[in-house]
């Protein structure tokens, strides 16, 4: 997920509670795989099933997000969200500005309606990637877009792609 800023007092109280609930949570997924997914996953369409391994990885991954949730419902920290700082590339700007800060962690499609070029994203995907053997590219995120034709969510896709490409 995304950043967090806390009162250290806070996490003090948070941190032992997010540990065992993490723990217990995990534990549950090693007990009970099946009721696992599906109390934290959304269905798959049938299309999607495929992607059921990679899914299955991403909602192991928030066991530990579940944990500090817990722990911080149980000692009583509530939170102030802003949804104007961190974005997922794939969703729509809140009040259609731009985020300061681009999060690499949703899966998104996204085609550039000028060259018909589709691109998906999952970081997932690149798990086993070897920096050292790279093509110089991941994503052939063009430069050849017409960004005035992309709607705002598009154009940060877009943008995410073309970053990673170029580093």
């Amino acid at each position: 997920g995304g950043f967090h800023i806390f009162h250290i007092e806070d996490l003090r109280r948070i941190a032992p509670l997010w540990l065992e609930y993490t723990k217990k949570v995990r534990a549950f997924a090693d007990a009970h795989p099946d009721d696992f997914y599906r109390e934290s996953m959304m269905p798959l369409e049938p299309s999607d099933e495929p992607m059921r391994a990679v899914r299955q990885k991403q909602s192991r991954w928030h066991s530990e997000m579940y944990g500090y949730v817990f722990g911080a419902a149980e000692v009583g920290v509530t939170h102030h969200v802003r949804r104007d700082v961190m974005l997922y590339p794939g969703y729509v700007p809140w009040l259609g500005r731009g985020p300061n800060i681009l999060h690499y962690g949703s899966d998104f499609t996204v085609t550039a309606a000028n060259t018909g070029h589709e691109v998906y994203f999952n970081k997932m995907a690149h798990i086993n990637l070897e920096l050292e053997k790279c093509p110089r590219f991941l994503f052939g995120a063009t430069t050849q877009l017409d960004f005035s034709s992309l709607s705002k969510r598009d154009a940060l896709c877009w943008e995410h792609l073309a970053v990673m490409d170029a580093a």
